[in-house]
This record gives C-alpha cells, structure tokens and sequence, in this order.
C-alpha cells in the first residue's frame, strides 16, 4: 500500500476564513457577504467602516463559517461550545487513541489560559495530575487535530542551540473566546488577556498569507530582546514581527535589538 501511494498524498490546510479574504477588493465589493438586514445597510458606509466591522467580527468569533455568519453572539458562542464539546469529549475520541483522553479538555483549558506562554511540560503535568509523557500525547493530539499552533524559539547560533520550551497558541481566536467566555468585543478589549488574543489573531493571519515553504519562530534572550515572530522564508531572508495592538504602531527598542542579536 505505501509503494502504491508513494508520492500521491498530500496534505492541504482548510484554513477557516482569514481577514485577508474577507476584506479582499472591499472598495469595491463594499458589501462581500449577505448579512440579511445589514447587507443593506452596509453598501452606503465606506471601505474603511466595513473592514473595521469585518475585523471586529473575526477576531472575537473566530474564522469557522458557523460561528462567523450566526445571527446573534449567543448563537455564534453556542456553536463554538457545542464545536469543541465534539473535539474534546473523552466519548468522542476513539478508544485507545490517547492514555489519558478524559484529559483533553483540561490540557485544553491550560492551554488558553496560557495563551502564547512558554509551554513548562513539567508544570502542566503537575496541574493536570499526570506524567509529562501524557502531557506530550495531549499535546501533540491537539496539533494533530489543527487546534493549536506550535512556535518554536529562534536560534542564530545553531552550534549554540539551547533547550527553550515552544509557545502554543490556539489557533481560531473564536475558539480561543469560547474558553475565556467572551461574547461582545468590548468585553474583549476590556480584559487583560486581549494582547494574547491578539497576537494569536495575527499570527494565524500571517501563517495563512505565507508561503507554505516558511517557518514561524519567535525570540527571545536572556537580556529579554525579543521579537514576537520571525518569518524564515530560507536562504536568508527573514522577516521581524512585532504584534502591537493600539495606535501606536512604531516599533519597540526591544524589537530593533533583537532583530541584530537574531541575524535578523
């Protein structure tokens, strides 16, 4: 079987949907989908209005099309609960896949409570009541299943290569809201966790626009210079990413450091 299938198979990401196609020609497409009664309200407002609307859905409901065209906050968030109920149910997982699968949902929970935070193996296993090993199956069964997202630390050095834990993020921000219980934006720009949220938003926005070729790092030293996310595309050229969310859009000192401590 595995000669037969030699160089047939292949993998394509079904990315849920991204701001960068939502928002695609919206000068001239000002109203790109059908939203019932604002559809009609929404051909007189401008480009700028609508993207801003656009962005604002996306980022608290997340990208699946159910949550993101429901009628009302209540129904889009239902679906997101009902969604990861499936994905992280001991009755749903098939039977002998993982040790310990009763622990999906609580080493998902740890996860978005820990959003974009280094990932201490250990710590986890402690929390959760288990060995690091399970930790690791848990781990990979989430990624195996698209739900988060690995990014591992940057080395410039590789003859110096150190063991730095990877940061997680989980991917569709919707999802993400489901777990923090956020159901209007503005009780997301109110929290002390939106930065996180964020920074996932962008990071996911940003892995669906690359080439498939590229790989996502981030920084970090022990002078704590750093750089949220380093796009590799090979053969040297890199990209330095700084996610900020506010007006101010000039880049850190921390930035600019790193990005020279990291080749970048």
């Amino acid at each position: 079987m595995a000669g037969q299938l030699g160089g047939r198979y292949g993998e394509i990401n079904l990315w849920p949907f991204q701001i960068g196609e939502l928002t695609t020609n919206i000068a001239t497409k000002p109203a790109p989908f059908d939203f019932g009664a604002v559809a009609a309200q929404t051909a007189a407002r401008s480009p700028s209005s609508i993207h801003h609307d656009v962005q604002q859905r996306i980022w608290l409901r997340g990208g699946f099309p159910d949550s993101y065209l429901a009628e009302s906050e209540e129904v889009s968030l239902e679906w997101r609960s009902n969604y990861l109920r499936s994905l992280t149910d001991p009755a749903f997982i098939p039977e002998g896949m993982l040790a310990r699968p009763d622990l999906v949902g609580p080493m998902w929970e740890h996860l978005a409570i820990n959003q974009g935070e280094p990932m201490l193996v250990d710590k986890a296993a402690q929390r959760l009541g288990c060995k690091a090993d399970v930790v690791r199956e848990l781990i990979a069964h989430l990624r195996m299943t698209r739900l988060i997202r690995e990014l591992r630390p940057w080395f410039p050095n590789e003859g110096k290569r150190i063991d730095k834990p990877a940061r997680y993020f989980i991917r569709d921000s919707g999802l993400l809201h489901e777990n923090w219980k956020f159901a209007v934006i503005d009780d997301l720009r109110a929290s002390p966790l939106c930065g996180k949220s964020w920074e996932g938003f962008v990071l996911e926005a940003l892995s669906s626009r690359i080439p498939k070729a590229a790989e996502l790092y981030f920084y970090r030293n022990d002078k704590r210079q750093e750089i949220d996310i380093i796009v590799d595309f090979g053969a040297g050229r890199r990209w330095a990413v700084e996610v900020k969310l506010g007006e101010d859009t000039s880049p850190k000192r921390r930035l600019l450091r790193g990005a020279g401590r990291s080749g970048g």
